[in-house]
C-alpha cells in the first residue's frame, strides 16, 4: 500500500479535514495492521512548500518531519532519475499538473 501526501499533510496539521481519517489509518499502521506503507520521499519537498505557504516556522517543518520519519511500519521510498521520469509521463498521460501528485 502507498499513500498519497495529503493524508501525511492532514497528520500533521493541527486543523485539516482530512485529520480524522489520517489519524485512523496511521494508528492502523502504528499497529502494523496494514504491514508496510509506503509513501514517496517527494513528500517531504511538498510538506515544505505546504508548511512555509502555511506559516510554519523551519523548526516546527523538522519536527513534522521527524514525527513523520519516526512511525512504525511506514517506509519512505527514494527517488531516481527513472521515478523522476516516470512522474512527468505520468503527468502528460493524466493532465496532472503536480510532479508530487504523480511521483
Amino acid at each position: 500500500m502507498m499513500i498519497e501526501s495529503d493524508i501525511i499533510y492532514a497528520l500533521v496539521k493541527s486543523k485539516d479535514w482530512l485529520k480524522p481519517t489520517a489519524t485512523s489509518l496511521f494508528q492502523r499502521i502504528i499497529q502494523g495492521e496494514l504491514g508496510k506503507v509506503y509513501v514517496s520521499r517527494e513528500t517531504f519537498h511538498e510538506l515544505y512548500y505546504l508548511s512555509m505557504e502555511e506559516g510554519v516556522s523551519l523548526d516546527d517543518y523538522i519536527s513534522r518531519v521527524a514525527s513523520i520519519t519516526s512511525i512504525p511500519n511506514l517506509e519512505f521510498l527514494h527517488t531516481t532519475h527513472v521515478v523522476d521520469i516516470l512522474a512527468l509521463t505520468i503527468m502528460k498521460q493524466f493532465k496532472i499538473t503536480s510532479i508530487f501528485n504523480a511521483s
